[in-house]
């Protein structure tokens, strides 16, 4: 198993901008931190066989949320349901691997997610190879 973790509020795909003088990525900057953060902890080559991945993130509690129900999040009594969805930050996820450390998603022949609350926002990827 490798684990990668990645620091920061976990970010969800977006959708391309198309207008008349073409696309516009408007997650590039994000999908190159995310890629420069996976480069420095895989050192490995790229996999070309099927992988089962886990992605964990670790989302942010409110702000104006009480000391009661802060204590539950982060026991997981109360889960996180709210924006972003899990697909698309499933998506973005397995964009910044493809290249870096796999060689496309489509290798990914299970894959389990997650949001949970947490004090600190990241995001973690667990590859088993």
């Amino acid at each position: 198993m490798i684990l990668i973790k990645i620091d920061g509020l976990p970010i969800p795909y977006k959708a391309p901008y198309v207008s008349r003088r073409g696309a516009f990525n408007l997650r590039y900057k994000e999908l190159e931190y995310y890629k420069w953060h996976i480069r420095s902890q895989w050192h490995q080559e790229i996999v070309g066989k099927e992988l089962e991945v886990e992605y964990i993130y670790h989302m942010p509690i409110p702000k104006a949320t009480s000391k009661i129900k802060t204590d539950q999040m982060l026991v997981g009594g109360i889960k996180h349901t709210k924006t972003p969805d899990l697909d698309n930050l499933d998506k973005f996820i397995s964009d910044a691997l493809q290249g870096v450390a796999i060689e496309n998603d489509s290798q990914i022949w299970r894959k389990t997610s997650s949001k949970v609350y947490n004090l600190t926002p990241k995001t973690l990827i667990k590859i088993f190879v």
